[in-house]
């Protein structure tokens, strides 16, 4: 070999050489860049699972209260139509009370009307019987012409007397007994009307705590659904991450090997399925460009 050859050949040399030293650098400062995005992601994966370690304790905490909500505003719930419920039976009761009451009105107005009727026919009689005592026999004679008749007549009067009376007594007891009635039941009325005043003052208490409970239930729930939320989309967050480390481990794998990646055709490459569907190719496809934002599909999807 001559110098000229010589001299060429170890500038190769230097060459290779230096050209390996920066593929080293490069593979070296790679390899670095790989393992702190892989701590850097592991690191934020560790704070979102303290953080849905929280929401998910928020969330039980949440659930309870919404619970206890949910009891409380039940029974609330039961006592207002308990209320109603009697309610409805006090104003049934009043009703019928006033049924009672008025028919007793009407049958007093009827008595009434009789004890009117017996009284003017007693009234007359009376009038006949002090007519026929004020006679003279010389005018009871003169007027009637029988003394037998005269006097027959004055008997009927005096007899028809005592059973009118004791017929408008007993009919004056009857009013004044259902008068009695009705003065009781009239003040039976006014106690249950002031029992169902009462009742209607409780149940508006009810209903007011009834608006209140539902409404902090409303919140509640509200407050439920937006923990929920939250949780999973700190569970989505955290799934993207676990995908970006897997991305970076394998990425990290080839890089400390090369030569990991299997050849085509070997068992590691084989189909996940024993019958095989596939959904949706790798690459760019008529459906990848419809759905992702990239235009591509970075998998093979099997159904």
């Amino acid at each position: 070999m001559n110098k000229k050859s010589l001299k060429f050949y170890i500038f190769l040399v230097i060459v290779g050489v230096i050209i390996g030293i920066q593929n080293t650098n490069v593979s070296a400062q790679s390899i670095s860049e790989l393992e702190r995005e892989i701590e850097a992601r592991s690191e934020e994966r560790e704070n979102l699972e303290k953080e849905a370690a929280r929401i998910r304790e928020e969330l039980t905490k949440v659930g309870a209260e919404k619970g206890s909500l949910t009891k409380e505003l039940n029974r609330i719930n039961a006592e207002r139509k308990d209320l109603d419920n009697t309610i409805k039976k006090t104003q049934n009761t009043i009703d019928s009370l006033g049924l009672t009451i008025n028919k007793n009105s009407q049958e007093i107005s009827r008595y009434n009307s009789e004890i009117e009727g017996y009284a003017g026919t007693i009234a007359g009689l009376l009038r006949g019987i002090d007519q026929f005592n004020n006679l003279t026999l010389l005018e009871i004679i003169s007027s009637q012409g029988d003394l037998s008749e005269v006097l027959m007549v004055r008997d009927s009067y005096a007899r028809l007397q005592t059973p009118l009376v004791e017929l408008t007594d007993d009919l004056n007891s009857k009013k004044l007994a259902l008068r009695k009635t009705s003065l009781e039941l009239e003040k039976q009325q006014l106690e249950l009307a002031d029992e169902k005043d009462i009742l209607d003052d409780q149940r508006s208490i009810v209903r007011e705590k009834e608006q209140e409970q539902a409404e902090i239930l409303s919140e509640t729930e509200k407050k439920e659904s937006s923990v929920r939320n939250n949780l999973n989309s700190t569970l989505a967050t955290i799934a993207a991450l676990d995908k970006e480390i897997r991305d970076f481990e394998s990425k990290l794998e080839f890089a400390l090997n090369p030569n990991s990646i299997p050849e085509k055709g070997s068992a590691v490459f084989d189909w996940p399925l024993e019958s095989v569907l596939i959904t949706q190719r790798f690459g760019r496809t008529v459906s990848s460009q419809r759905l992702y934002v990239s235009g591509s599909h970075s998998g093979m999807d099997f159904r």
